[in-house]
């Protein structure tokens, strides 16, 4: 996913979702949010991480790859 088909998705009544590896996705029903679908057990779980582009799709990436729901928490570096 490029930050140009991001840019030109259309919204609309119907959802569109443009999906990247790792459960990234953005869906464009009414506005273009970045999200992350997981499970957890069974359960299917999803993560907002903003809408775009207030949150950037490389912000999303690094959120996703990190781990942390929300845009404006800070990263927290874990101790390897």
């Amino acid at each position: 996913m490029t930050d140009a088909e991001v840019k030109n998705g259309k919204l609309g009544s119907v959802p569109c979702d443009l999906a990247e590896g790792g459960g990234l996705y953005v869906a464009t029903s009414r506005v273009k949010s970045l999200r992350r679908k997981y499970r957890v057990d069974p359960k299917e779980k999803l993560l907002t991480f903003g809408r775009y582009p207030e949150v950037s799709l490389s912000e999303a990436r690094e959120r996703r790859d990190v781990g942390q729901p929300h845009p404006r928490v800070p990263c927290i570096q874990r101790p390897s």
